[in-house]
C-alpha cells in the first residue's frame, strides 16, 4: 500500500510547548498519547487502511518529522512515508484474543516512536469476529489529548479537500487566554511583541493587570516547587520502562451525571472522588496498614477555545491532592469539589503552560530539571475528556469505543483517563511495571467505587 502525501507541506518552527514535549522523551517513558479504537461490524482491512491514511495525511503534521538537529526544533516534510511502519497489521494467533491484545499493546506502547519519521502510528489488529481493534499512537509534540480527540472526530466527517495550512483561526477565550496570547507572542517574534507593547501603552490598565497576573503566577510557581514528595512510597518506585494496560468501557454516563446533578457538583468532581475511593481500596489491599491520606495527581486543563481545531499543545496542569484515606464517599466528593473550586481561578495551569513553553527554549539539562520540578510532584496524570454523544463512523465503520492514555512526565509512572462517548464512560490505566504491575486491580477497585457512588 502506498501512502500519498498532501502537496504543499512545508517546514515550520515548533512552538515552545511542542518542543518541550519532544525533549522530554525518555527511553523508559515515551511522551506518546495512546488510544485504543474498537470498531463494530466486519471490516475490509485494506480499504480501511487506505482511507484512514488518506484522511490522516490530509493534515500537514502527519507528513512532517522532527529535524535531525535536536536543537533546531523544527518540523520538516517527510515525503516518503512507509505504510508498514505507520499502519502495520498484526494478526494475533491464540484462543484468548483479549489477553493477547492487551499484552501486545502494552509491549507496543513501551517503545518510543521513530524520530526519523512522522511521529504517529496506527497498529491494526483484525479480530476473530471480523471486527477491528486499532492502537493509535501520536507523540505529545504533535498534539495534546483535546486536539487529538477533535481531530479524530473530524476524521468521522465526510472527506474534504486536504487543507494546506493549520486550521487555527480563532482567538482563545476564558480567564487563561492571556497566557496563550503570551506564548504565541513568544513564538511569533519581536514584531508581534512590539504590537502588544504598543497596545499596552494605549491601554495602561493592561500593564497593571499583567503585572498582577505575573505576581500571582510567580507565587503559584513557588508553591508548586515547594510541595513535598510525599506520595505513597509504593507509587514512587523507579520506572522499569515496561508498561501494563487495563481498561473498561462499561460505565454509564447517565448514572454519573445523575449523581453530579443531585449533589450540585461537576461531572469531573464525581469521577475524581470515585478515583480517590478506588486508590483507597487499591492501597489498602496492597498494605492493610497503609496510613496514606492523600495522593497528588496532575490534572490537565484545556486552555484552547471551543472552536480551535489546530493540532499542537494548549493546556496547563493543576495539582490535586486526592483524599485516599478512610472515609465515606460523600466526604471525598466534598473535599474534591472544594479543591477543584479553588483551582478553577488559580494561576497554576498558566504556570505549567508557561513553564513548558519556556522549557522548550532552554538547554536540555535545564529544561528537564524545570519540567521534572514542575510535573514531578505527582504520582499520576489523570485526564478527563468529553467525547461525542452519538456514535461515529470512521472511514465508514462504526466506532464502538475509544480508550486513551496520556503520557507522564517527571518520572511519573501512572496515567489514568476517563473518556465519555455515546452515553458510556471508558476508564483506562497505563502503568509502569515497576510502580503498578497489575493496573487491572485499580480498574476493579474503580468499578466497586463507581457502583457504591451511583448505586448501580
Amino acid at each position: 500500500m502506498k501512502l500519498k502525501v498532501a502537496r504543499g507541506v512545508k517546514a515550520e518552527t515548533m512552538s515552545g510547548v511542542d518542543a518541550a514535549w519532544l525533549d522530554m522523551e525518555e527511553a523508559s517513558n515515551p511522551m506518546v498519547i495512546n488510544a485504543v479504537l474498537e470498531f463494530d461490524g466486519r471490516v475490509e482491512l485494506e480499504t480501511f487502511r487506505q482511507d484512514l491514511a488518506t484522511r490522516l495525511l490530509g493534515h500537514p503534521r502527519f507528513c512532517q518529522r522532527p529535524a535531525p538537529d535536536a536543537q533546531a526544533h523544527r518540523w520538516i516534510p517527510d515525503l516518503e512515508l512507509c505504510a508498514n511502519y505507520h499502519l502495520p497489521v498484526r494478526t494475533l494467533a491464540g484462543t484468548d484474543f483479549e489477553r493477547l491484545l492487551r499484552v501486545d499493546m502494552a509491549r507496543e506502547i513501551s517503545t518510543s516512536l521513530d524520530f526519523g519519521r512522522p511521529l504517529w502510528r496506527v497498529v491494526c489488529y483484525p479480530r476473530p469476529d471480523g471486527g477491528l481493534s486499532c492502537l493509535m499512537r501520536a507523540h505529545h509534540a504533535v498534539a495534546d489529548g483535546v486536539a487529538l480527540v477533535k481531530f479524530l472526530t473530524r476524521l468521522a466527517q465526510p472527506k474534504r479537500r486536504a487543507r494546506r495550512e493549520n486550521a487555527h483561526t480563532t482567538d482563545s477565550k476564558g480567564p487563561l487566554a492571556g497566557a496563550i496570547a503570551i506564548l504565541k507572542t513568544l513564538d511569533a517574534g519581536l514584531l508581534i511583541a512590539r504590537r502588544e507593547l504598543a497596545l499596552d501603552l494605549e491601554h495602561p490598565t493592561h500593564l497593571l493587570e499583567q503585572a498582577q497576573d505575573a505576581r500571582r503566577a510567580i507565587m503559584a510557581a513557588g508553591r508548586i516547587l515547594a510541595l513535598p514528595d510525599d506520595n505513597p512510597a509504593v507509587l514512587r518506585a523507579p520506572l522499569s520502562g515496561r508498561r501494563q494496560l487495563a481498561w473498561c468501557d462499561e460505565f454509564s454516563l447517565t448514572s454519573l451525571r445523575a449523581v453530579a446533578q443531585r449533589r450540585k457538583v461537576k461531572l469531573n468532581d464525581v469521577f475524581l472522588s470515585c478515583l480517590a475511593g478506588a486508590f483507597h481500596r487499591y492501597l489498602s489491599e496492597l498494605d492493610p496498614r497503609s496510613d496514606a491520606q492523600t495522593l497528588r495527581i496532575s490534572v490537565p486543563v484545556n486552555l484552547r477555545a471551543d472552536q480551535d481545531a489546530e493540532l499542537g499543545n494548549f493546556f496547563g496542569l493543576v495539582l490535586l491532592d486526592l483524599p485516599v484515606g478512610p472515609g465515606e464517599w460523600e466526604d471525598r466528593l466534598r473535599l474534591v469539589k472544594g479543591q477543584m473550586d479553588k483551582l478553577k481561578n488559580s494561576p497554576e495551569a498558566k504556570v505549567m503552560l508557561v513553564g513548558l513553553a519556556t522549557a522548550g527554549h532552554l538547554p536540555s539539562r535545564v529544561e528537564k530539571w524545570l519540567i521534572n520540578s514542575l510535573a514531578g510532584k505527582s504520582a499520576a496524570v489523570v485526564s478527563n475528556l468529553p467525547g461525542p454523544e452519538r456514535p461515529l463512523d470512521v472511514c465508514g465503520i462504526t466506532l464502538k469505543s475509544l480508550i486513551f492514555w496520556p503520557p507522564q512526565t517527571g518520572h511519573i509512572g501512572i496515567g489514568i483517563s476517563l473518556f465519555s462517548y455515546n452515553g458510556q464512560i471508558s476508564v483506562g490505566v497505563s502503568a509502569d511495571d515497576g510502580v503498578m504491575p497489575r493496573p487491572e486491580k485499580l480498574i476493579a477497585a474503580f468499578r466497586d467505587e463507581f457502583a457504591l457512588v451511583t448505586g448501580c
